[in-house]
């Protein structure tokens, strides 16, 4: 009678075994090369997972539209949101701090956009299909100079990457505190302008104040704004869509006077 053949080992059994008979520096070198690959991809996973918690999370609950107050826009371009105020009100007018003299069309909106952001990105990054992995990197690990980026409006449009928002006077008063102090100022109390540079006609880039990190992003700075204002926002929000979330889409279009 013929004997069954033997058992054969586990497939995890016969790799273990091939693994153990590669040389030694081949098994490090392998498992140094999944560590490099791991480390990042555990980095960014982390991040996210910690940025959707406390973004979902909360501050300012209370918060309501002001039945009469000062109408201010959140502005999105799908990746950056921008703090949207009226040029002129009765608690202040930006037209010191920004006015026509610095832009090459020599008109100002109604409106002003205000950006802050990772200076390289601004300044060497004007379309997003321009953005190296080297920059992007550096913007990420390395924390960077600021710039300010302020951009002339004359009528916001109704779209889904615009939320509006009504601020009592004395929430609007601490908003443009926040937005003054992303500005580097000058002697003079003026903010120090880049030069001649910018995008179009209608905007300008001064100097700004901090420093850009993972951390603090061009959106947790327009959300930390918009927290010390008093308005309901999540605890921490780097990315667009972790600030976006908690405002309502604008259904009409709102034009400046």
């Amino acid at each position: 009678m013929t004997e069954p053949p033997p058992p054969q080992p586990a497939l995890w059994q016969r790799i273990r075994g091939r693994w153990s008979a590669l040389p030694a520096w081949l098994r490090w070198s392998v498992k140094g090369a999944s560590a490099v690959v791991a480390a990042p991809v555990a980095m960014v996973s982390c991040y996210l997972l910690l940025a959707w918690g406390l973004s979902s999370s909360v501050v300012n609950e209370e918060f309501q539209d002001a039945s009469d107050g000062v109408e201010i826009f959140l502005w999105s371009n799908g990746v950056h949101v921008d703090l949207v105020v009226p040029r002129r009100t009765d608690l202040f007018d930006w037209s010191a701090w920004c006015p026509a003299s610095h832009v090459k069309g020599r008109m100002t909106g109604p409106w002003v956009a205000m950006g802050w952001g990772n200076r390289r990105i601004y300044l060497e990054v004007p379309e997003w299909e321009d953005l190296t992995l080297g920059v992007a990197l550096e913007s990420v690990f390395i924390p960077g100079a600021t710039v300010m980026h302020v951009s002339n409006v004359w009528d916001i449009q109704a779209a889904s990457r615009t939320r509006r928002i009504v601020l009592t006077r004395k929430q609007y008063r601490r908003l443009v505190e926040h937005i003054q102090s992303g500005f580097a100022l000058q002697p003079s109390g003026i903010p120090e302008r880049i030069g001649e540079f910018s995008y179009g006609d209608h905007d300008a880039f001064y100097e700004g104040n901090g420093k850009y990190s993972a951390f603090l992003t061009c959106n947790e700075w327009s959300a930390s704004g918009l927290r010390k204002a008093g308005v309901k926002v999540g605890r921490w929000t780097p990315l667009e869509s972790h600030l976006m979330k908690h405002f309502p889409a604008v259904e009409e279009s709102g034009e400046g006077e």
